[in-house]
């Protein structure tokens, strides 16, 4: 890893601390989590300007948040371009490894650091929530949550698992949107403008996917139960929406593979 991506990496693990920090130091109701944690607001200031500093805290958050998830596409979007398509990729295709192993191993990297990303923000999320309620009603709120935990059936569990391969799937398709715009604008015939052939694949993919997912594919419930849509459970709308993210995701792996494989243009 180059110093730029070791770089990147550092500070997007110094941003995901500072979001986690930011959302520490809120004040909620009573005390909240910053007054468990030294009563700052409370200790040094009055009320009124503990609500501007909620208020700068809050726009904060957002902010850092949005830093935070640019970045992970950053890092993502360098460690392709630069291990593969750069100088580098002069090395990582010599290698005694087919093309299928380099893209599979990128794309289960940038998978699992998104895992992770997604950890950072329902950890935010949950410290948030707590926040918001009253020292006292933490325990009310852990017993609901064990409550949750222990009334989870069979039915309500499969249902969890349909929603989080969506998620994977989802995050699989776009990764590869990713993967197949970087490889075509490194084609021969765009060579002098990889970055914007790339950009502008990119917003092609977006636009057809988006056209497909909005009319299309929600159109067919409606064609398989002449025009009911609401004899099409939610469960198979799902099941419909994942298979359509495992054809999308083929094709664009596939793509990638066959552009890397005869279409190679390393810079």
């Amino acid at each position: 890893m180059n110093a730029v991506l070791i770089l990147i990496t550092v500070v997007q693990l110094l941003v995901a601390l500072a979001l986690i920090l930011i959302v520490l130091f809120q004040s909620g109701k009573s005390q909240g989590l910053s007054g468990a944690i030294g009563g700052i607001a409370d200790s040094y200031m009055s009320r009124s300007k503990a609500k501007s500093m909620d208020a700068k805290l809050a726009r904060g958050t957002k902010w850092v948040a949005a830093v935070f998830v640019v970045l992970t596409l950053v890092l993502i979007i360098q460690r392709f371009n630069r291990n593969l398509l750069k100088d580098e990729g002069y090395l990582m295709f010599t290698l005694p490894v087919s093309v299928h192993s380099l893209l599979f191993s990128k794309l289960l990297s940038a998978l699992l650091w998104c895992v992770l990303g997604g950890c950072v923000g329902l950890l935010s999320i949950a410290l948030m929530t707590m926040i918001a309620m009253d020292a006292s009603q933490w325990g009310e709120f852990w017993a609901v949550i064990h409550q949750l935990i222990h009334n989870v059936d069979l039915e309500i569990a499969g249902n969890l698992g349909l929603i989080g391969l969506l998620a994977l799937m989802e995050g699989v398709s776009f990764l590869m949107t990713i993967y197949l715009s970087l490889s075509v604008g490194q084609i021969p015939t765009f060579n002098r403008y990889r970055g914007l052939m790339a950009f502008i694949t990119f917003l092609a993919i977006t636009v057809i996917t988006s056209w497909l997912t909005g009319s299309w594919l929600t159109g067919i419930p409606a064609f398989l139960h002449a025009g009911d849509v609401s004899a099409f459970s939610p469960q198979a709308m799902v099941g419909l929406y994942i298979l359509y993210d495992v054809v999308v995701s083929a094709l664009f792996y596939g793509g990638t593979w066959l552009i890397l494989t005869k279409k190679l243009n390393l810079e």
